[in-house]
């Protein structure tokens, strides 16, 4: 979910020599967009997933693991933080069945209210430009992750409230290290000093060695003042184990991915 934390998780874990931080790449998406039915016909998601074969799936995570390496071709691991990726964890399963997801949850009144006072670039998620619409869009946002959990296996997912994190964050971040397979690595602590680019509204944040978490009611009274008369409308991120492009798909070894929601 928007604002619950996926940048600094994303920053923490690209300050490791192992991973690439990519952020939110809409990579699964485009290639949804594009799947052709046996007849020809363009297949709508998720319905058309009925009709896939045990080869479909990985001919797509070989897809969209092929287009984040053409970016990142000497990157062990990648992150992918596109914040609906959550909607998609089962097919993520499916196509990527060694993918570490990561769930990055924080109080509900602190995502949206933070989500609802900084807006998106290109008016994006517009759910959130009406209070009532952005606290409906979370329900139903919640209501999928107790699904996945019920359905998903035991360890396909790890939880991480990001007042842990902040509360403990050396043991949050052994946690997470461990569940992604990596070693430890005290740079990871360090994440305010790694050097790339951040383009959501939390860059700031993401580099800096203190976390304070506030709220200033006026930033809702602006936002509001702001947007009223707007339209209403109603995150997992991946690290990908990559291999050498090169290597031809039937050889292809099993990636071993990690993923964020």
């Amino acid at each position: 979910m928007a604002r619950s934390g996926t940048t600094l998780i994303e920053q923490i874990l690209a300050s490791h020599p192992q991973v690439h931080g990519a952020g939110e790449r809409p990579h699964l998406d485009k290639l949804l967009a594009a799947v052709r039915l046996a007849d020809g016909s363009s297949g709508q998601f998720p319905e058309c997933v009925a009709a896939f074969q045990s080869a479909d799936f990985r001919l797509l995570g070989d897809a969209y693991v092929d287009l984040l390496r053409a970016h990142h071709a000497s990157a062990a691991r990648i992150t992918d933080k596109y914040l609906t990726n959550y909607a998609n964890i089962g097919l993520i399963r499916l196509t990527l069945p060694h993918a570490r997801i990561l769930h990055v949850r924080r109080e509900p009144i602190d995502a949206c209210i933070s989500a609802f006072c900084l807006p998106f670039r290109g008016n994006a998620h517009a759910h959130s430009y009406e209070l009532g619409e952005l606290g409906r869009h979370y329900r139903l946002y919640g209501d999928l992750m107790e699904h996945w959990r019920q359905v998903l296996p035991e360890g396909a997912m790890l939880e991480i409230r990001y007042e842990d994190l902040v509360d403990d964050m050396e043991g949050s971040v052994r946690r997470i290290l461990d569940y992604c397979g990596l070693a430890w690595d005290e740079r990871c602590l360090a994440f305010h000093e790694t050097e790339r680019p951040v383009k959501t509204a939390s860059a700031g944040h993401s580099k800096e060695n203190g976390w304070v978490a506030f709220m200033d009611p006026r930033c809702a009274e602006e936002r509001f003042s702001e947007r009223k008369g707007r339209p209403s409308y109603a995150s997992v991120a991946w690290i990908v184990k990559t291999k050498a492009a090169a290597t031809p798909l039937a050889r292809r070894p099993q990636h071993s991915p990690i993923s964020m929601a």
